[in-house]
C-alpha cells in the first residue's frame, strides 16, 4: 500500500510519471507493450484490488488487465502536498498555480536498489518537473543495455540528468553496463514541507575524493508559480569547472528572451527560467561529440532533446542560482 500511495503522489494530472532509473519496458500483463500511461493503469488495478479509491488515476484507458482488475472511476486532481520519502530518497511536492498543476520531484537517495543498483543512474541530486499533466523537465531514459556500449554510459551519467558535474565526472563511477566502483552518498540537510513555501536541501559526496567538494542544492517554492534551485560547492578546495543542465521534453521548444529562456509547447509559453551568477548558458540538442541532448521515450529508441546547460567556475562560498516561473 505505501509504494501504491507513492506511485499515486508520483502522478501528475495527465496521468505520467517522471521516469528514474533504467526502464526496459518489461510488462506481465498487457494489451499493448507501447501503452504511454502504463503505471497509471497499475494503479487502477491497485485501486480495484484494495477498494482505495484514491489510488485511482487522473484518466483511465481501456486495457485488457481491466479484465482481471475490474475498470476503476477515475479520482480527481491530487491535493497540494509536499511529501518526502526518506528510505527511497525522494521529495514529492504537488502545488496549483495560476491553473497549472506544478509536479516537482527531488532526488536525494542511494543510488538504486540495494548494494549492486545495477539499474540506478548517476544521478543524484537530480530535478524532474511537471506542469499542468505534462512532463517538463525529464531523465534521459535507458535507450539500450549491452547493445548500447558507450551510450550505455551517457545515458547512466550524471551529464544526462538535471543536475551539476565536476571537471564533467560521474556522481557514481560507471563500472560496466550494471556494475559501479564508488556510489554517491546523498542526505538532507534542510527541510521545510509547508505547502506555500517548502524547501529541500541535500548534498552528496560523490565529488570529494577527485574535488574534495561535496555537491549542495537546495530546491524551494519561493512564490505561488515559482521554483528556485540554488547550487553550490561545500568544502575547502579550489575553483572548479561545473556543468548544470537542464534537460527538456523533445517535443518543447527554447528560446532566448529578456535575459533568460523560454520553455514553450506548440509556440505557446509553459516556462520561464533565468540565472544567477557567474556561468554561462546556451542551449544544445542532439549532439554526438560530446554527446548531449538526447532522450529516450523506450528502450532501443533515442530522440534529440532541448538541454539548457550552464558551464563556469564555481568555488567555496559561490553559488549558481535557477529561477524557474510559470508565466
Amino acid at each position: 500500500m505505501a509504494a501504491a500511495k507513492f506511485l499515486r503522489h508520483l502522478t501528475d494530472a495527465g496521468g505520467h510519471q517522471p521516469s528514474i532509473g533504467d526502464d526496459d519496458g518489461g510488462r506481465v500483463v498487457v494489451s499493448d507493450f507501447s501503452e504511454p500511461r502504463y503505471a497509471s493503469s497499475i494503479l487502477g488495478c491497485l485501486a480495484g484490488l484494495t477498494g482505495n479509491a484514491d489510488l485511482a488515476p487522473p484518466q483511465v484507458e481501456p486495457q485488457f488487465r481491466h479484465a482481471l482488475f475490474g475498470v476503476p472511476k477515475a479520482a480527481p486532481h491530487a491535493q497540494s502536498a509536499v511529501l518526502r520519502y526518506d528510505v527511497g530518497g525522494y521529495t514529492v511536492a504537488r502545488s496549483h498555480d495560476k491553473g497549472t498543476e506544478t509536479l516537482a520531484v527531488f532526488d536525494h537517495g542511494p543510488l538504486g536498489y540495494l548494494s549492486i543498483a545495477a539499474h540506478g543512474h548517476a544521478d543524484a541530486l537530480s530535478l524532474w518537473l511537471h506542469l499542468g499533466g505534462r512532463p517538463v523537465l525529464v531523465d534521459a531514459g535507458t535507450y539500450l543495455y549491452h547493445a548500447g556500449a558507450v551510450w550505455r554510459d551517457f545515458f547512466r551519467g550524471t551529464i544526462a540528468h538535471n543536475t551539476l558535474t565536476v571537471r564533467g565526472l560521474n556522481s557514481s563511477s560507471i563500472a560496466g553496463p550494471f556494475n559501479w566502483s564508488a556510489k554517491a552518498n546523498c542526505k538532507v540537510v534542510g527541510y521545510d514541507p509547508n505547502p506555500d513555501h517548502w524547501a529541500v536541501e541535500a548534498e552528496h559526496d560523490g565529488f570529494v575524493e577527485a574535488t574534495g567538494y561535496r555537491h549542495r542544492r537546495r530546491v524551494a517554492r519561493t512564490a505561488p508559480g515559482t521554483i528556485e534551485i540554488t547550487d553550490q560547492l561545500v568544502g575547502n578546495a579550489g575553483v572548479e569547472r561545473v556543468e548544470i543542465g537542464f534537460l527538456f521534453a523533445p517535443d518543447l521548444s527554447l528560446s532566448a528572451s529578456g535575459g533568460g529562456w523560454v520553455i514553450a509547447a506548440a509556440g505557446r509559453p509553459i516556462l520561464r527560467l533565468r540565472h544567477e551568477g557567474g556561468l554561462k548558458g546556451w542551449v544544445e540538442r542532439g549532439m554526438e561529440s560530446p554527446k548531449r541532448g538526447w532522450y529516450s521515450p523506450a528502450f532501443g529508441a533515442k530522440l534529440a532533446a532541448p538541454r539548457l546547460v550552464f558551464t563556469g567556475k564555481l568555488w567555496s562560498g559561490a553559488s549558481a542560482r535557477f529561477t524557474l516561473t510559470l508565466p
